[in-house]
């Protein structure tokens, strides 16, 4: 019997009001078997909550830094479709840019393998990264839409609102604010932040640099 392939899990959902629901569960089972199925062994989990374009994912990095450096050879990464790296199909194709460079293999449980060369396969990825760019560009614009005809008969339509307007998160963004006014940087910050738990982030979880840089940018202080 052949011995299994070790590789880690990478599963992600766009925002905090979703860590609770079906993402995470069902990206996990799909990685499972997958994994089962093809002679993989997973070792470690990532779990990200991300939003918008930017590919400089907290957990993401985290995982490559320990991919990079590890000493037990884990070389490949599964997650369960392509969009689960991103919808942005500028954004998708820098992060695989990242493993190709890195020489990781990353696989996907519905797709062929992400980081191949061969023009077919590049092509067949690269017209789904699209078809998600296009999923998100509609609901973000059915959304909108949706937010404006409510606004049109005078009822109110609140999003989500920013950190800082629920009790007791004021507290926290002054503490944010008076690091950086001492020379601390955004990751330096968090990393504070995530020994301190009465500063918790609104999901409960860990601070990132990219979390505490956005504070600083919507309070003006940087």
């Amino acid at each position: 019997m052949e011995t299994p392939v070790k590789c880690v899990a990478y599963l992600r959902v766009s925002g905090a009001g979703q860590e609770s629901k079906d993402g995470f569960p069902r990206q996990q089972a799909a990685i499972a078997e997958y994994a089962e199925k093809h002679g993989y062994e997973i070792v470690q989990t990532y779990q990200e909550t991300f939003t918008g374009t930017d590919d400089d994912r907290p957990t993401m990095r985290r995982m490559l830094d320990d991919l990079i450096r590890s000493n037990i050879g884990v070389k490949t990464v599964i997650v369960e479709k392509v969009d689960r790296l991103a919808r942005d199909l500028i954004v998708q194709e820098s992060i695989i840019a990242k493993f190709q460079n890195y020489r990781l293999t990353l696989l996907s449980s519905c797709e062929p393998d992400l980081c191949s060369d061969d023009p077919s396969r590049v092509f067949i990825r690269q017209v789904l990264g699209a078809v998600a760019q296009l999923d998100r560009s509609l609901i973000v614009r059915k959304t909108r839409a949706a937010r404006e005809r409510i606004r049109a008969t005078g009822a109110k339509c609140e999003g989500r609102k920013a950190f800082g307007f629920r009790e007791g998160e004021r507290e926290t963004i002054r503490d944010i604010e008076s690091l950086h006014s001492s020379g601390f940087k955004p990751g330096q910050i968090a990393a504070m932040l995530n020994v301190k738990p009465q500063f918790p982030t609104r999901s409960g979880g860990k601070w990132t640099g990219v979390q505490v840089k956005r504070v600083l940018q919507r309070e003006g202080a940087i």
